[in-house]
């Protein structure tokens, strides 16, 4: 018994002190054609008051890239291109923001190497996902709409310009 109670002392001392969790995106939310979108969207910039301070606008400006590009992926899975490419640019839009307001905190002398550390498991996980989408849809796309108006869209253009985004 005093061998088994050493042992779990020594493995408890000399373990690493750290855990690795993966990043995980939010559950889809409210989509497009839902009731409750506009309010969605309206809520998520009203929520921007709530963040104040440079590192909370970041966490704020992840937040809503990890949703919306949860919100492309699904629609575009569901062939729902031209609302997928509206979330992937809103997705890129708030992306681009995060390094704005962590520069800002940094030059702030805030301490923010664990947030660093989460945006870059974000970014990966991003990568992950726009590689796989790439992969699935097809690189361009005529969109109709009911009135007979099309729109080109072109997926991979975007989904490039998502990653080159991201890989920055």
């Amino acid at each position: 018994m005093k061998k088994i109670t050493i042992l779990f002392f020594v493995v408890i001392f000399f373990s690493p002190n750290y855990v690795y969790a993966e990043y995980v995106l939010p559950y889809p939310s409210i989509l497009p054609g839902n009731k409750l979108y506009s309010l969605s969207r309206f809520m998520d910039k009203v929520k921007q008051y709530w963040y104040l301070g440079n590192l909370s606008q970041a966490k704020y400006h992840l937040m809503l890239a990890d949703k919306y590009l949860v919100e492309a992926r699904t629609l575009m899975e569901y062939k729902q291109y031209s609302l997928g490419t509206d979330a992937l640019e809103n997705s890129n839009l708030h992306f681009r923001q995060i390094s704005f307001y962590l520069q800002r905190a940094a030059e702030e002398g805030k301490n923010i190497p664990l947030f660093r550390e989460e945006f870059q498991q974000a970014k990966q996980t991003h990568l992950t996902v726009l590689f796989r989408l790439k992969n699935e849809i097809p690189s361009d796309f005529t969109w109709r709409t009911e009135k007979g108006e099309s729109r080109q869209l072109f997926l991979a253009d975007l989904i490039n310009n998502s990653i080159a985004l991201r890989k920055k």
